[in-house]
């Protein structure tokens, strides 16, 4: 016997729904089905035929699904026959007869048959019903409703009797599905799938969507789970044909949860097992497997293209160095598997494959090096294990809880460690990456990573104030924060903008703030961490997972300025072990040095009376109020400026391996006009310094930028260091720079960084002075003009002094309110000019006194006339492009180098300082391996270089005459101190020309530089990016290159040699460029000029 599944319908009504019969006669024929259904014979409880319809005429219908389309059947048809055939669906078609309902109405009621009441409650006991749906206020009642739904639309119900175990069969349906909603994943992943008929029942328990910590799953509670669905299905009327779908897909889910429990059981005893071990529980050893892979010289296109940047890397390997293959695997599994499978038809190299499993679900990872083809089995065997235990190092390891509660045990027996802190300390020390017991020491050692990572134990104290019941313990603190910020920090500019000076916010930075309101609480009271405060602060950025940190208590965010640009440079390299020997040797002498850095910050404009400028330009971050904004102004440039000056002396390391930005931070305010940066002036504020400090340490090294104040080739610079070394009578004296464009390796840049905090706090403008003098600065746009100003009159220079006094003492005030490493800031003053001429005065031990502002070409003249300087400096100076070192000589004759201070056998091991030497491993050589022997730069790769075709020079246009007189300006090289002609399609505007000259004293240029590189990204300068969109200078330039033609064939410029830039003794035949004497010498003869002419030259030649 054969299911089916039949339907009766009465035109629009169903009298039956579809519903699956068996226990009829497989001989029967369609005709005797439907009476058997029509009188009860089969066996359908729920099922009563209306009296009715009992004679009704009807049709009968086949079809293979419930949608597709039926065909007529004759009743005398043998039904297994039909349904084999035409499908299992056969649905019934009523047609009453309307003369013989009309027949029967005109009958007398008195006539008509008594109804029987036994029989009509018999009826109603046998109808099937369904509970009401509920009302859907949350998920888990509108789960209920949908599991009352498909009982609908299956065709199943529950009688009067059944009704009450019914509504108990919903609800533990219900809470089933409810608690292992949230868990389906988890099942999905150890091979437990829901039954197909409640797939679409999951997924309304997510308690991520309600904010809601999801439940650990309990074992206990799954086993009640399905013991009270087996006790449902211990009810008869679930045995229901109709009920069959049903009663299996719960017969299937109670069996998924029984055996999901008994994996669970196992599970916790072999955890408990490897918790007591004492090893790991999965060592390396067992989950490694190593394949050899031998060349394949033809590689089919497919597999070529497949692995072709694994196999371009591993060309560029040497051998038995490993590579990561999991990096170029797809990130499907099965084209994943299928890449590993087949990586031995790609590989060109004999290698080795080596394969460890990470353990649990955390996949396979693969390695690969290659191998030579020649070689014993013993030296591959050894070479490999090399590699292998080189790979392990770096692998994961999961160490058991007795380990870890061993290392506990015995810490306690030295010291009294907390459990939070043992593990954190055991993780570090061990590489353990084992997951925490339980959720609540998850939390507990994040908090303690936490304070390990803000480096402030303090801050775990702070966090026990966030929970519930504790009292308030820094209310006062805080409620003291707020009224600061909102008397001091979040004052509006605009109130107080016509002060002297424009305060844009006053607390520069986290611990400064601290201190600040730390001073104004009274005795006594709890003062938060630094890190605690911060986190009171508004978030940055508040859809950020770290925005969940801060509590936003106080109204107000804190931002750090961006580090700044850096370029590369060919001697970057080389420079940079100048400045390793450097420190190594200040390590090896370390009882007998001193260590000085120094560096200009960048100019900070002084705004006009009653004009306030910012001190740098908007776009840093401080500490502001959360809706508040800068509001002062901020033009392209000033007429005065401000130069802080940093000289940090360092605190020098027992190990090269040290900190070398630890010291005593000095920082001097100087003006832009009457106090110049120059050589003689830096050296001067450093000598001060060392003395302030009684430094009298006989060894001396000086690290600097490569500006020109410190560019050590330049003889200014080095008449300079001459006359500290011998103002303070030291046994030796080096100094280093960086290499171009690389500044940012001197220590006090870091410096800067923090010298910006307070920088940032204020807006300057100068103090007014007499009309007479306001008028004659009004007229004034240049810094040269300014100069000449105070130079024509004593009484112009006092106005100046006096008014730039009040900024420099601002700045200075803000500065020594910073701290570095818990050093306060100290202050100079910059050097005057009798200080500067009295440090200049050691000079007039070789001779005659020479002038403190003399030019290089003028010294150089100078020291001609002047031999014992000259011998000094052949005999007791060593002079490179990156150092300068002065050493005492032990010659008896010499009446410049006094008798040594250091110790004689001390002194015996100073030598000089060494020059840079590349080893053969590529990397230059180490300090101690070049330090004694005879060096030279001959390996300093800019000294290499050669002129070669560089690419394009840049420019919209091509670079010529023309295109030259219509700026006449060029910037000169800070390196080679060249002139680099400024080229513009289309003359300058007056207003253009003053900008291009302002720009041109703001900053340094060295070859190869591009103007476009000054231009700001948020155009907060427009009128100097528009000019920066015109004016070019050729970007393919080197030092090593001669003067661009353009500039001679302009007439714009003076007569340099065309070699060197130099303008001494010129040498200039017709139709030949200038050229000096030295050049002269290299060259064999003067460079012609193209397209020279003629004429001229005779008419000049005439007129001489």
């Amino acid at each position: 016997m054969s299911l089916l599944s039949a339907q009766i319908v009465n035109g629009s009504s169903v009298i039956l729904p579809w519903s699956i019969i068996g226990g009829y006669s497989e001989n029967c024929s369609a005709g005797e089905f439907y009476e058997d259904l029509k009188r009860g014979r089969l066996d359908l409880t729920f099922f009563t035929f209306p009296e009715k319809l009992l004679n009704s005429s009807y049709s009968i219908e086949v079809g293979r699904s419930k949608t597709d389309s039926f065909d007529r059947v004759m009743p005398s048809l043998r039904l297994s026959e039909v349904v084999s055939v035409f499908g299992r669906y056969i649905r019934f078609i009523l047609h009453p007869n309307n003369e013989e309902s009309c027949a029967r109405s005109t009958i007398d009621v008195n006539n008509k048959e008594k109804t029987d009441a036994f029989k009509v409650l018999m009826n109603a006991s046998k109808r099937l019903t369904l509970p009401s749906p509920v009302t859907e206020d949350n998920n888990k009642r509108i789960v209920y409703n949908k599991v009352l739904k498909l009982l609908e639309k299956s065709g199943v119900g529950f009688t009067s009797e059944s009704l009450e175990s019914g509504k108990n069969f919903l609800n533990v349906l219900t809470n089933s599905l409810w608690y292992i909603d949230p868990f389906t994943a988890r099942f999905n992943s150890r091979g437990f799938s829901h039954p197909v008929l409640f797939e679409h029942l999951i997924g309304f328990n997510d308690p991520s969507k309600s904010k809601h910590r999801k439940a650990e799953m309990d074992r206990l509670s799954l086993l009640s789970h399905a013991q009270q669905l087996d006790i449902v299905l211990e009810q008869a009327w679930i045995n229901g044909p109709m009920w069959y779908h049903i009663k299996s897909a719960v017969k299937d889910l109670t069996e998924m949860i029984y055996k999901y429990s008994d994996y669970l059981k196992k599970s916790s005893e072999k955890n408990k097992t490897n918790h007591t071990l004492l090893f790991p529980v999965r060592t390396l050893d067992d989950m490694q497997s190593l394949k050899l892979i031998n060349p394949k010289y033809v590689v089919k296109p497919t597999f070529f293209s497949r692995y072709k940047t694994l196999t371009s890397h591993l060309d560029t390997l040497k051998e038995f160095e490993p590579m990561c293959v999991d990096e170029y695997t797809p990130v499907d599994t099965r084209n994943r598997r299928y890449y590993i499978d087949h990586i031995d038809n790609a590989i060109s190299h004999k290698c080795i494959l080596y394969r460890v499993a990470a353990g649990n679900s955390l996949g396979t990872h693969n390695f690969l090096w290659k191998i030579p083809m020649n070689q014993t089995e013993e030296d591959r065997i050894s070479k490999n294990q090399e590699v292998i235990q080189k790979i392990q190092k770096d692998m994961p390891s999961y160490h058991t809880r007795a380990m870890r509660r061993a290392f506990t045990d015995r810490t306690s027996l030295i010291c009294s460690l907390k459990p939070m802190h043992a593990r954190n300390l055991y993780k570090s020390l061990t590489g353990d990456n084992s997951a925490a017991s339980h959720l609540k020491e998850k939390e507990v050692d994040e908090r303690v990573q936490q304070a390990f990572d803000q480096q402030d134990p303090d801050i775990l104290q702070d966090l026990r104030e966030l929970n519930k019941g504790q009292p308030s313990k820094y209310e006062i603190f805080f409620d003291k924060a707020k009224q600061y910020i909102e008397s001091v920090v979040e004052t509006a500019v605009d109130d107080r903008r016509h002060d002297r000076f424009t305060h844009l916010a006053t607390a520069m930075s986290i611990p400064d703030l601290h201190r600040q309101v730390a001073s104004t609480c009274p005795p006594d009271t709890p003062i938060p961490s630094e890190q605690w405060l911060r986190f009171q602060f508004a978030p940055k950025n508040a859809t950020s997972y770290s925005s969940l940190q801060y509590t936003g208590k106080l109204d107000v965010k804190f931002q750090v300025q961006s580090r700044q640009l850096r370029k590369d440079h060919i001697d970057m390299h080389y420079a940079s072990a100048a400045f390793r020997y450097l420190k190594e040797f200040a390590v090896k002498f370390r009882e007998f040095t001193t260590f000085v850095c120094m560096d200009d910050k960048h100019h900070c404009k002084v705004g006009e009376p009653n004009h306030p400028v910012a001190a740098v330009d908007r776009g840093k971050r401080v500490i502001v109020g959360q809706e508040k904004v800068f509001a002062v102004s901020d033009h392209d440039f000033t007429k005065f400026s401000i130069v802080p000056s940093v000289t940090m002396l360092l605190d020098i390391p027992e190990s090269i391996y040290g900190s070398f930005y630890r010291g005593q931070v000095y920082v001097g305010v100087k003006d832009l006009v009457l106090e110049p940066s120059s050589p003689i002036r830096h050296i001067t504020e450093a000598s001060k310094i060392l003395e302030l400090e009684q430094d009298q340490k006989p060894v001396l090294l000086i690290y600097t930028d490569g500006g020109p104040d410190h560019r050590l080739t330049y003889l200014s610079v080095q008449l300079s260091l001459i006359c500290l070394f011998l103002n303070g009578k030291y046994d030796m004296l080096v100094a280093v720079r960086t290499p171009p464009m690389n500044s940012w390796k001197n220590p006090p840049e870091r410096i800067m960084s923090i010298l910006n905090l307070a920088l940032q706090s204020v807006g300057l403008m100068r103090e007014q002075q007499s009309d007479d003098f306001e008028k004659k600065v009004k007229s004034i746009s240049t810094l040269s003009q300014l100069r000449d100003l105070a130079k024509q009159s004593q009484d112009d220079m006092q106005e100046i002094k006096d008014s730039i006094e009040p900024v420099k003492l601002l700045l200075t005030k803000l500065f020594e309110r910073l701290f570095l490493k818990e050093k306060a800031f100290k202050s100079f003053s910059a050097a005057s000019a009798d200080d500067i001429s009295e440090m200049w005065k050691n000079l007039e031990l070789f001779g005659e006194p020479l002038e403190d502002n003399l030019k290089q070409a003028e010294l150089n003249k100078c020291l001609k006339d002047r031999p014992e300087l000259k011998a000094f400096m052949e005999h007791c100076t060593t002079s490179r492009s990156y150092s300068f070192c002065i050493k005492k000589c032990t010659d008896p004759t010499c009446s410049i180098c006094l008798r040594p201070r250091l110790p004689p056998d001390v002194f015996n091991q100073l030598h000089r300082f060494p020059d840079p030497v590349p080893g053969d491993d590529g990397h230059y050589k180490s300090f101690d391996e070049v330090y004694g022997s005879e060096t030279t730069e001959e390996h300093r790769p800019s000294l290499q270089q050669r002129v070669t075709s560089n690419p394009g020079h840049g420019m919209p246009f091509s670079p010529s005459a023309q295109t030259t007189k219509t700026v006449k300006c060029v910037f000169i090289c800070t390196e080679c101190e060249k002139p680099r002609v400024v080229y513009a399609a289309n003359k300058l505007s007056e207003q253009e020309m003053a900008l291009i000259e302002r720009i041109k004293q703001l900053f340094q240029y060295s070859c190869g530089s591009s103007l476009q590189e000054l231009k700001t990204e948020d155009n907060r300068t427009p009128q100097v990016n528009a000019l920066l969109e015109k004016c070019f200078i050729r970007r393919n330039l080197t030092c090593e290159m001669s003067l661009e033609v353009p500039y001679f064939s302009s007439g714009c410029f003076r007569d340099l040699c065309f070699y060197c830039g130099g303008e001494d003794e010129l040498q200039s035949e017709a139709g030949a460029y200038p050229i000096c004497p030295a050049c002269s010498i290299k060259k064999s003869c003067p460079l012609k000029r193209k397209n020279i002419n003629l004429k001229e030259t005779v008419n000049k030649k005439k007129k001489k």
